[in-house]
């Protein structure tokens, strides 16, 4: 008879505000030359088959099953299930309670639908669609100890509850091992298959509760798997959303361009003030930009410094799903000016990317809107992949800073939806989130003055009654939100909403993040081996993400001092609260470099590249001005304006003497925008970086007669106060 265990993962894990930081910091070194010298050359054994997994499918009633598999036929192992060893990762992941062990292939790739193997998944896939993909193993539990743990420690634990260590994690201070069968009592594994047991049972078996209350432990939680969600998208070639067609174009008020997100957080102006800081420092090391997700492939924009682990090498379907890692990587750096496709935020960023690679499996979409197949891997794998990544594969240099990308969290919609629980109320549930916030901030808090994450507020809005707390969406958001007398929240963390075109919240975005950024029908890179050149439209908190994380990377190139709860706090103190419905205020390039530092805004002003404000820039405001407004009336325009090396019927759309962002060069008193404390035109803007001390700013401006002009302009007579303006009309 096949001994059945329940796998158990050990690890260990400061509690915030326990201990000194230099004793946090020496006791996590020795638990990790400990955890090496004690489990480093033992050999691990191979992955359990199906047949000592513990695997359970809660379906829509709340109802508890236990999934069996089927006995192996011939010579055909069953713990060869025919899935693919999946390493690449999405943004906007949503983790969902699933299998805790994900059968590895033994030998060569068994073809689904073939033998055991091919039964096995077609009943799981059947379960997990008809559950909502709502699976749990009891096999697998995960724990925190404080640092400066002992071996005593560790092996009176592993005495006291018969486990068998299997794995390790040096860099977590991370213990796997396993547990004898029906140790997660009082409910048994067959009350559980009989359909006695609950969510909670399956949650918090008494095992995990046991654990969390010995002195050494600081958190314990059942091992659950992650998956990448997004919403409903397009997946033609041809970026057809719904019933337009999105295009990438830098015309102003259009309801086509997928680059409306660039234009919102006003970034052409800022990739001036970067280009100017760029030419008068020379050569720095660019600010790496990491992105933890599933999805990757290759796109001729992207190029990858550093890959942790590897890239699949079967073709990707293009679309939101089985691409998202690629779309996401593609909002933050795709290469610009290579005449075809999209604009990254950040120009010449190092990108790297950190594939979830870790026993992953394809799943198809539950809620049948669209042929997406999702990724699913167990948290802790996640990350151990993010550990390995900062730790040993590409580590830190003594005053870098770094910025990743991350978006872990669960799929609480499914829940709501199928089963009616509430992450708000059911208290296994809460317990489990703040166990695995507890678990990764062992590695967050560890480079709190070196990186920056970045996470989504999760897309669980929809399905709830209510807008849905990004506190509860994802470990990091929780991490980063909550605040009680046992837990203390990261400094390093800004959770990001999304928000629409009319920068009211997306229906689906969760609420309570920091600040909200573009998330609704945003253009972005998708591989795919057959058409090298594809692109895609998405929606969610994960598309919202990366412009965030792409404008705290070029806050960190401006000035590296920075240290990352300095940067979150410029984003969030520089948002614009005017947002419609219950969003965070949204994320702003161009008010977050003034912040960051006025004289930025000098580098904008100075039209004439001599490094100072006055005259000889107001006059070319002048004449630029003119030919705008002559083309406005249909004068042809035959000078680049908007320093796109293309001279065509674009360039009264975001010019060089547009100064506060808003896309087109005006004298209209209403086209102010935030920036600098208050609200600014483009001649303000001037105004205020004024540098020349013999001529002062207005008996310039006087002399200019732009008043005059004004006044032309408008038909209306002369008026020599202040800049006054024709009405606003579209630039394109």
């Amino acid at each position: 008879m096949i001994k059945r265990c329940l796998a158990l993962t050990l690890v260990t894990l400061a509690v915030a505000g326990s201990f000194p930081a230099q004793a946090q910091d020496d006791g996590k070194d020795r638990l990790r030359r400990l955890l090496e010298k004690k489990f480093g050359n033992q050999t691990r054994p191979a992955t359990p088959s199906p047949r000592s997994q513990e695997l359970y499918a809660i379906d829509k009633e709340g109802k508890v099953r236990r999934v069996k598999p089927k006995k192996k036929t011939g010579n055909q192992s069953s713990t060869t299930l025919g899935t693919e060893p999946f390493t690449h990762a999405g943004a906007g992941i949503t983790p969902t309670f699933a299998t805790a062990g994900i059968w590895r292939r033994s030998t060569a790739p068994t073809p689904r639908g073939s033998g055991s193997s091919g039964g096995l998944w077609s009943k799981f896939k059947r379960l997990a669609q008809k559950a909502g993909q709502i699976l749990v193993n009891r096999r697998t539990v995960v724990i925190q100890l404080k640092p400066g743990t002992n071996e005593t420690q560790i092996d009176a634990l592993v005495a006291k509850y018969n486990l068998k260590v299997i794995d390790f994690i040096s860099s977590l201070g991370t213990l796997y091992v396993e547990l004898p069968e029906d140790a997660g009592g009082p409910t048994t594994h067959s009350d559980m298959a009989k359909g006695r047991g609950t969510i909670s049972s399956l949650l918090e078996p008494r095992i995990v509760l046991d654990l969390r209350k010995e002195p050494a432990v600081n958190a314990a939680f059942v091992q659950t798997t992650i998956a990448p969600k997004s919403l409903p998208t397009s997946t033609q070639v041809s970026v057809q959303h719904g019933n337009k067609t999105i295009r990438w174009h830098w015309r102003t008020d259009a309801a086509d361009d997928g680059n409306w997100g660039l234009k919102a957080m006003r970034l052409p102006p800022a990739w001036t003030i970067l280009r100017r800081a760029r030419e008068k420092r020379g050569f720095v090391q660019p600010v790496t930009v990491a992105v933890l997700d599933t999805g990757f492939g290759l796109h001729p924009q992207l190029t990858y410094t550093t890959i942790k682990g590897e890239i699949p090498p079967q073709p990707l379907p293009p679309n939101c799903g089985t691409s998202h890692g690629t779309h996401v990587a593609g909002i933050i750096a795709a290469k610009s000016n290579t005449g075809v496709g999209t604009d990254g935020i950040m120009p010449n960023v190092r990108l790297d990317i950190i594939p979830i690679s870790k026993k992953l499996m394809r799943l198809g979409a539950a809620d049948g809107r669209d042929g997406t197949q999702q990724q699913m891997s167990y948290f802790s794998d996640a990350i151990r992949s993010l550990g390995e990544y900062l730790f040993e594969h590409a580590e830190l240099a003594p005053k870098e800073r770094r910025v990743i990308n991350v978006s872990l969290g669960y799929n609480w919609g499914n829940w709501h939806r199928k089963l009616k629980v509430d992450p708000t109320t059911d208290q296994s549930i809460r317990n489990q989130i703040e166990q695995h916030a507890n678990f990764l901030q062992f590695l967050v808090n560890q480079v709190s003055d070196q990186v920056l994450f970045v996470t989504a507020a999760g897309n669980d809005s929809t399905t709830s009654e209510g807008p849905f707390s990004a506190e509860l969406a994802t470990p990091f958001a929780f991490a980063a939100l909550h605040k009680s007398p046992f837990f203390k929240p990261s400094k390093n963390i800004i959770v990001v909403e999304a928000h629409n075109r009319a920068y009211e919240r997306a229906p689906f975005s969760n609420v309570g993040g920091h600040v909200a950024a573009p998330g609704v029908e945003v253009m972005s890179t998708l591989a795919s081996d057959r058409q090298p050149n594809t692109y895609g439209v998405c929606d969610g908190t994960s598309q919202a993400a990366p412009h965030v994380s792409a404008l705290a990377a070029m806050l960190f190139e401006l000035d590296p001092h920075q240290k990352p709860a300095d940067v979150i706090g410029i984003i969030r103190s520089s948002a614009i609260p005017e947002t419609q419905s219950d969003s965070a205020p949204r994320a702003d390039a161009l008010a977050a470099i003034s912040e960051l530092s006025r004289d930025y805004l000098r580098d904008l002003a100075d039209l004439n590249s001599d490094g100072r404000v006055d005259r000889y820039d107001l006059a070319i405001f002048k004449e630029r001005l003119i030919a705008i407004e002559n083309g406005r009336f249909g004068a042809p325009i035959n000078s680049d304006l908007n320093g796109d090396d293309a001279i065509n019927a674009d360039e009264r759309c975001w010019p060089r003497i547009d100064l506060n962002g808003s896309g087109r060069a005006s004298y209209d008193p209403s086209d102010k925008l935030p920036l600098a404390g208050e609200k600014r035109s483009d001649l303000d803007v001037i105004a205020v970086t004024w540098t020349d001390k013999l001529q002062p700013f207005d008996t310039a401006y006087g002399e200019s007669r732009l008043s005059e002009l004004f006044s032309v302009w408008r038909g209306t007579s002369i008026v020599a106060a202040a800049p006054v303006s024709s009405p606003k009309i579209p630039c394109q």
